[in-house]
């Protein structure tokens, strides 16, 4: 395990360092968006390199391959995931561009516009759910219940990210951390 902890931290470094590559570049800006073809070339792409490592990767690790499978199945899940990632960001992309998903986009924005609020209020509650500081049902209930729990609490979460956003700009966390990196109050509505 400790030798993993070198090999995993330079996969997010290099993780973070490619996004910051495509922000740059405007691989995901608004020339980049319009073109539908490129967008399907991605997804093609993506889900070509993508699921046969994935699907590797799971065999090797958890799978019906043997232990010695570990490590490589571990190497290729890391080299496939980035391929497996913008496979999913063009699929949704071009769904986006459909009136289905658009309506659906429509529904999810608020919730992306204060995704760090979010993240922090699913970790916050799921701890204190599972955890042996909260309610310890870790392990004492079902995949089904817990999945469930997900659902309602992400629903809760849209609700409230819908609300908050038709009336301020940013969400609590995000206002925060506007506050602190820019060190003034940001605007609020």
């Amino acid at each position: 395990m400790l030798a993993a902890v070198p090999l995993m931290g330079g996969f997010v470094v290099a993780a973070f360092l490619m996004g910051f590559v495509a922000g740059r570049r405007q691989w995901l800006g608004p020339a980049a968006l319009a073109d539908r073809a490129r967008l399907r070339r991605v997804f093609l792409t993506g889900l070509a390199i993508g699921v046969p490592g994935a699907v590797f990767s799971a065999a090797g690790l958890v799978g019906p391959l043997s232990e010695r499978w570990v490590l490589l199945g571990l190497a290729v899940g890391m080299v496939a995931a980035p391929a497996l990632s913008a496979a999913y960001a063009a699929g949704l992309l071009l769904w986006f561009a459909t009136p289905r998903g658009g309506a659906t986009a429509r529904v999810l924005a608020p919730a992306g516009r204060m995704a760090l609020t979010n993240y922090l209020t699913q970790s916050l509650v799921m701890a204190l759910v599972f955890s042996g500081y909260g309610l310890g049902l870790y392990g004492r209930t079902g995949a089904a219940a817990a999945v469930g729990g997900a659902l309602v609490l992400y629903a809760g979460q849209l609700a409230l990210s819908g609300w908050l956003m038709r009336r301020y700009r940013l969400g609590p966390v995000e206002w925060l951390l506007r506050a602190v990196t820019l060190w003034a109050w940001p605007r609020t509505g």
